[in-house]
């Protein structure tokens, strides 16, 4: 697939990859390995229902820091909107210096020095509990599927007659057939093929589980359930081990635990100044740098309404990429950083996450875990806080918010 050869990469911190021809042959064998492209080349369903699932499998190690990138090149076969942001055109940005003044506002600082801390996080899972939960998950899908946990596999039979008559034009133009009639057909028999399915490794390799564990867990599901693992091995597995990971991460969220160290982030290593931003950034004047460059038009909105909100905000920050919290579903950065005039509201400190809508529902898995996880890591912040006399009545409130009213709200 030659789409994948020498593109430029735009990540996460500005910094620029090119696509080498290495790269290009591990992403090609990552989509066969995974059945996420077809003989002919194209991406599956597999794939896209992986992508609206966040249930992908993990990319080759050497590719792992471009998940995102790589995620969206691949979109960009059928959409090529997918990709805007990827490059960048230099007539089309603009450098972003810091705004010293508000840099350096004791407000500011404090905030700062609040939240820059570097944690490690500790996990306990109660393994017959986890056995307990993924066999109530797969008995309950197989419930709301009316008892077909998965698709028997289906074949789609094309009929049509060629016509005793035919003039040299019809002829030249293939129109020598009618109308094919179509119809599709359901196996009725267990589907047999020459592929051997390891059913216990796939799984255990899949889901991070014991060979034993995972054992307990097939032995637990009903039978009905377990039956249709031969009428369509591939998504049998499939599935069982997203309801699997799905219990399994709840539960580690269950069980989470942060821990602070002794380390922090050098202030000159996350903010720095004249990193060029799109050119169509907001221009600002209480942000800590001259410019806000915003992802949705969720957050544009939200910076509008920060830069009004002259008596209640005294300083804020889109946080950037290079500051991240670590959770058992990969690094989080969080979206804004906001400190109020005192005597305003009961929380001075906000870290604030934007999101279109705050329904758990509407959220995708891996957003609701990493959310779940940075509660958790800002209360250990604070409890670390109200041990030290000297940042008595700090604590920094982490919220999820639409908007600036519902931001108000929280803060109190």
């Amino acid at each position: 697939m030659g789409y994948f050869y020498n593109k430029v990469l735009t990540l996460d911190d500005g910094s620029k990859h090119e696509v080498s021809d290495r790269d290009a042959d591990m992403i090609v064998h990552y989509l066969i390995k995974n059945d996420y492209i077809d003989f002919d080349k194209h991406i599956t369903d597999s794939y896209h229902e992986a992508v609206n699932n966040d249930s992908l499998a993990p990319l080759p190690e050497a590719l792992v820091p471009l998940t995102n990138q790589i995620v969206k090149l691949i979109g960009g076969i059928f959409n090529p909107k997918d990709l805007e942001g990827m490059t960048e055109n230099d007539n089309k940005t603009t450098p972003n210096p810091i705004n010293e003044n508000n840099f350096k506002r004791k407000e500011f600082l404090e905030l700062w020095n609040r939240i820059n801390h570097k944690a490690v996080f500790e996990i306990k899972i109660d393994s017959a509990k986890l056995i307990a939960q993924s066999i109530q998950s797969v008995e309950a899908a197989a419930k709301q599927r009316n008892n077909n946990f998965v698709e028997s596999l289906s074949y789609k039979l094309a009929q049509s007659t060629q016509r005793d008559t035919i003039s040299h034009e019809e002829l030249t133009a293939r129109q020598s057939f009618d109308s094919p009639t179509t119809s599709t057909e359901s196996a009725d028999i267990s589907i047999r093929s020459q592929v051997k399915y390891d059913l216990i490794g796939s799984l255990s390799e899949q889901t991070d589980l014991t060979r034993r564990s995972i054992v307990a867990i097939l032995k637990g599901i009903n039978n009905a359930i377990f039956a249709q693992f031969k009428n369509n091995p591939e998504a049998f597995i499939r599935e069982v081990a997203r309801l699997v990971n799905e219990a399994r991460i709840r539960m580690v969220i269950q069980g989470l635990t942060y821990y602070t160290i002794d380390q922090t982030y050098p202030l000159n290593e996350i903010f720095v100044s004249n990193q060029k931003v799109p050119s169509d950034s907001l221009k600002v004047s209480r942000h800590v740098f001259d410019y806000v460059a915003t992802d949705s038009s969720i957050e544009q909105r939200f910076a509008q309404e920060l830069e009004g909100a002259i008596e209640d905000v005294a300083v804020y920050a889109k946080l950037p990429d290079r500051f991240k919290i670590p959770t058992p579903v990969g690094d989080y950065n969080p979206d804004w950083a906001i400190a109020f005039n005192e005597g305003k509201v009961r929380h001075i400190y906000f870290v604030a996450e934007t999101k279109g809508s705050m329904v758990d529902a509407d959220l995708r898995e891996k957003e609701k875990y990493r959310i779940e996880s940075a509660k958790c890591f800002f209360d250990a912040l604070n409890l670390k806080a109200s041990e030290d006399n000297s940042l008595a009545g700090q604590a920094v409130k982490y919220g999820v918010i639409d908007s600036f009213d519902e931001l108000l709200k929280l803060v109190g």
